[in-house]
């Protein structure tokens, strides 16, 4: 299984290589970023200002831990099927190369329970030093949970968001896919798959083809 995974991340990296050299648009920078990037670690670190219907949950476990105010209006948004919760994702990216790594933008696809809840992108260049360096990639995320688990009770919604409140990352119940790109020649070229990232540092963990 890990001689498939290393074959498709190869194969993936000199399909996109070769992309560059066909099209002129190679240069030894960025070729050297591109290989750092696909031997980078990454890693969910954690969720930073979590909150639901702009209530912050602070370690919240369940409705039982709302105060009656709270949770009066967490019922009420959720009566109205506007139970929205919102955070940023922090991933953490280490770079074990000599030479630096970067993208200049990220396309990402989050899921709970296998069920994709959003998808958006990072627009903007994220660099990680090599030697070791780390840098932390944020994503803003926003879900309406009514118009994605449409059917189930608040309190199942109550919970789910007690899960992702605590202090470790519940990697039992959530995933991460991230594609890369880079711009090179004034040309944006997109990684063919997408990483699939963890809750500990290792490399991307799988590749896909499409998005699922």
């Amino acid at each position: 299984m890990m001689r498939s995974i290393q074959s498709v991340r190869f194969s993936l990296l000199a399909t996109t290589i070769l992309f560059l050299l066909t099209n002129g648009l190679s240069s030894c920078k960025a070729v050297r970023e591109l290989q750092a990037l696909f031997n980078c670690e990454f890693k969910m670190k954690d969720f930073a200002g979590l909150n639901l219907a702009g209530i912050p949950l602070d370690g919240s476990k369940g409705i039982s831990d709302f105060g009656l105010m709270d949770a009066a209006k967490l019922k009420t948004a959720y009566d109205r099927n506007e139970l929205a919760i919102n955070w940023t994702l922090n991933v953490d990216v280490r770079n074990p190369n000599n030479s630096n790594a970067a993208v200049n933008s990220v396309d990402w696809i989050f899921l709970i329970d296998n069920i994709e809840v959003m998808r958006g992108a990072l627009n903007q260049r994220f660099a990680v030093a090599g030697n070791g360096g780390t840098a932390t990639m944020p994503l803003n995320l926003s879900v309406n949970l009514n118009k994605i688990f449409t059917g189930k009770s608040m309190k199942w919604m109550f919970d789910l968001a007690g899960d992702m409140s605590q202090e470790s990352i519940n990697s039992k119940r959530i995933q991460l896919k991230i594609r890369p790109a880079i711009n090179i020649g004034g040309a944006q070229v997109k990684l063919p798959g997408y990483m699939t990232v963890g809750t500990t540092y290792k490399k991307a963990q799988s590749y896909s083809s499409t998005a699922p």
